[in-house]
């Protein structure tokens, strides 16, 4: 059953929007170094030069396909390489924990190496479940959309 878009799914896809905004953001802070990197360093061949460049703007092109939103009843995560779909009915819970994806090599840690980061867990109830690093975040924003998803699932239940 289809439940109807309501103010609380929108403000919660206003949120689920800046997901993803610090993997871009980081993406071009690195293609602008590799870039000056290639363009400061006059002894490396033209090729050379351009797979620097390249490689600068590989992250943030996979950055740019990020999207996190919620259409009636599933979270539609659309990431680096694939798209998934999260039925609501099918989530126990949504958690929020340490941050391990790309751009910390996959390890996840709560100390100071992981600069606070963190990411949505999808906990499924006979579904689909698992981490969701395109959903990298600061802890406030996290827990900020964590609770307003759970909440969801409440409303979901209800009905």
């Amino acid at each position: 059953m289809t439940m109807p878009r309501t103010e609380s799914d929108e403000r919660i896809n206003r949120e689920l929007a800046r997901l993803g905004r610090g993997q871009r953001i980081a993406g071009g802070i690195l293609a602008t170094v590799m870039t000056a990197l290639a363009l400061s360093v006059a002894i490396w061949p033209v090729p050379v030069r351009l797979g620097v460049v390249l490689a600068g703007f590989v992250p943030l092109v996979f950055a740019m396909r990020i999207r996190i939103r919620l259409e009636d009843d599933v979270l539609l995560v659309r990431g680096h390489l694939r798209t998934r779909a999260f039925p609501l009915p099918e989530i126990l819970a949504f958690n929020l924990e340490p941050y391990e994806g790309w751009w910390n090599g996959g390890v996840g840690s709560t100390g100071w190496t992981n600069f606070g980061l963190r990411m949505i867990a999808v906990i499924g109830d006979r579904g689909p479940g698992g981490d969701l690093p395109e959903s990298m975040c600061s802890i406030s924003h996290g827990e900020r959309i964590v609770e307003s998803l759970n909440s969801r699932l409440t409303t979901h239940a209800g009905h």
